[in-house]
């Protein structure tokens, strides 16, 4: 069977402003400190280069637990549940881009280290909203949805998958600057890796995953 290529996706149409990186860091807490923050986004932003690749897949096998795509086997029953109407799928990585790695801050410097994080945080959703649209306008589709390797509860889909899914998709690193470390974290941290898919219904992984206080909840816990 033959699949598409894979597509990489940079020079999005995104220039950071400080009006909406202060909405997002909520700049009023840091009256006292506004210059500095200032300094630091216009440093930083003209680093921040978000990147994506995205690859479509025909699924070869659907079991109750697994899925096989392109002749690699991933486990997870809600993965399984998620696909049993579905043919075809989108592996990809997201990420802030990794220019930004050997930005210069002092490490010990707590609010310096959250500051940068928040504006990495920035550009890794402009490119994940690109990314869907990408998707949603490529291939005619009218929904989707996505799940991630770690992303809610461990028996969900569980972390060391995202080991199987850079498999599918090849040199990451070398497309766009992601590398995934023993533990299967990303670096830059502020990476996301999955499957899109085409659905009817509404799916989000934080109605799988019971972690409370969670800054980045979309939907209440699916009981």
């Amino acid at each position: 069977m033959l699949y598409s290529h894979i597509m990489i996706i940079s020079n999005i149409p995104f220039t950071p402003t400080f009006e909406e990186y202060g909405k997002k860091i909520k700049l009023e807490k840091f009256a006292s400190m506004e210059e500095n923050v200032r300094t630091l986004f216009n440093q930083a932003s003209k680093l921040l280069h978000p990147k994506a690749l995205v690859k479509e897949f025909y699924i070869d096998d659907k079991k109750d637990s697994t899925v096989t795509i392109g002749g690699i086997h991933f486990s997870s029953t809600v993965l399984s549940t998620n696909l049993k109407t579905v043919n075809r799928v989108f592996a990809y990585v997201a990420t802030c881009g990794n220019d930004l790695e050997n930005f210069s801050i002092d490490p010990s410097d707590f609010m310096e280290q959250f500051l940068l994080d928040e504006l990495k945080e920035l550009g890794l959703r402009k490119i994940l909203t690109y990314l869907r649209g990408y998707v949603i306008e490529t291939y005619k589709l009218k929904k989707i949805a996505s799940m991630n390797p770690g992303s809610a509860d461990v028996h969900v889909w569980p972390i060391d998958q995202q080991q199987h899914l850079f498999s599918l998709l090849g040199d990451v690193e070398k497309s766009i600057g992601v590398k995934l470390t023993e533990s299967h974290l990303m670096i830059p941290n502020k990476s996301v890796s999955g499957i899109y898919f085409p659905t009817e219904v509404d799916f989000e992984m934080c109605q799988e995953c019971r972690r409370e206080n969670c800054p980045d909840r979309r939907v209440p816990l699916k009981e």
